[in-house]
């Protein structure tokens, strides 16, 4: 991502700034006016000279006995001044910010000021990025490297306190026949039908993930093997009926579960994760289309 794309019109248009000549209370009441925590000092042809903050405003005032208000702006602001081009990469000039310990930076287009970022702005970024590292783009559930972190992490807690612990999968059984006969698009909005009803139908505090492309997994912690099978049974019976409006003529919405459960053996989540899949495998196979449960626990 580049720093252009953090830009919004408005934040092009409506940019403050000062000249090296305002005076300091015009400073302040401009800051006070526009809810700002800094402005760009620029000159007559709108190159960036300094930027002057409210902190600089404090300093200044705690070192004058007299003259504050009258003082100009280019006796206190800080230059040179570190900016960023609209064509920087925003990540790298977040971690500078960082680094630098400043909280606002101009914005510059052939060495020209178009606008003024605060630290917020890529906090912001970083928290949606950050976000969409860990979820699935098309349904918002954990994508499968979060959904396997969590699982580890479930795990350790049944090591370390025997709580019991299941894992879920499910697999929407011919999807690339739906896909074929009705588009990437209807095959989409199944898959989001899917997602919601599998949210709907667990707790708060079981994890929710899409783990490949029709294969959907749910981490049920503190959950004993009645409950989890129940949750699989409910999930099964009202799948069918939540995404009847996407069958066709030539293909029927069913689905195909593996429930295991972790027990004295299982070394790892990740052990746990491939013996539901390969559940969900022998469902499909026996043609059963159902839950196929491993009682070893």
């Amino acid at each position: 991502m580049r720093i252009n794309d953090l830009l919004s019109s408005s934040n092009r248009s409506d940019v403050k700034s000062v000249s090296p000549n305002t005076s300091l209370i015009e400073v302040a009441q401009m800051i006070a006016e526009f809810n700002i925590g800094a402005l760009p000092v620029v000159d007559k042809d709108h190159f960036v000279t300094g930027i002057i903050s409210e902190r600089d405003l404090i300093r200044a005032l705690a070192r004058t006995n007299t003259g504050f208000f009258d003082k100009p702006v280019f006796e206190e602001m800080t230059t040179p001044v570190f900016t960023c081009a609209v064509e920087d990469t925003a990540f790298h000039i977040y971690e500078e910010m960082i680094a630098r310990k400043i909280r606002h930076i101009p914005v510059t287009e052939n060495g020209k000021l178009v606008s003024m970022l605060s630290i917020r702005d890529f906090d912001n970024v970083h928290k949606n990025l950050r976000d969409q590292s860990l979820t699935d783009e098309l349904t918002g559930l954990q994508n499968v490297d979060h959904f396997e972190s969590l699982l580890d992490n479930e795990f350790n807690r049944f090591r370390r306190y025997n709580s019991p612990l299941s894992v879920l999968t499910m697999q929407i059984d011919k999807l690339d026949e739906l896909i074929a006969s009705r588009g990437h698009i209807v095959a989409d909005a199944m898959l989001k039908k899917f997602a919601d009803l599998l949210v709907a139908q667990t707790r708060a505090y079981d994890s929710v993930g899409r783990v490949s492309k029709g294969e959907f997994s749910v981490i049920l912690p503190n959950t004993n093997t009645e409950t989890a099978t129940r949750t699989a049974e409910r999930i099964f019976e009202n799948a069918k009926e939540a995404c009847a409006e996407y069958e066709t003529p030539s293909w029927s919405f069913t689905v195909s579960i593996g429930l295991t459960f972790a027990n004295a053996d299982s070394r790892k989540g990740s052990e746990l994760f491939e013996r539901s899949k390969k559940l969900v495998h022998q469902a499909w196979e026996k043609g059963s289309k159902g839950v196929e449960i491993d009682f070893v626990h």
